[in-house]
């Protein structure tokens, strides 16, 4: 099977991988929910949670934006939610 080059965003950074948290992220941004719901003084603030979210670092030590969105659990939701409350430590 022949392989296929990366995609490259227009921002020149590499487009998010099918399923990953980071491309929920990117389609979210350009839904009707997003565009028509969230009012633009708030956006700055999804922005910055969405991105928070993608480069959380695992225990593994990739990036939590690059995780499959069925890897997602309850319990690991829970601990994504601490750190964005808490803050860095």
């Amino acid at each position: 099977m022949a392989r296929h080059p990366p995609r490259i965003a227009v921002t020149g950074e590499r487009a998010p991988i099918y399923g990953t948290i980071r491309w929920l992220f990117q389609e979210y941004r350009r839904s009707a929910a997003y565009l028509e719901k969230v009012a633009v003084p708030s956006r700055p603030d999804y922005e910055r949670t969405m991105q928070l979210i993608e480069n959380i670092v695992t225990k593994k030590g990739d990036k939590l934006g690059d995780r499959k969105i069925k890897s997602v659990t309850p319990l690991s939701t829970e601990k994504i939610y601490a750190k964005i409350i808490d803050g860095p430590r």
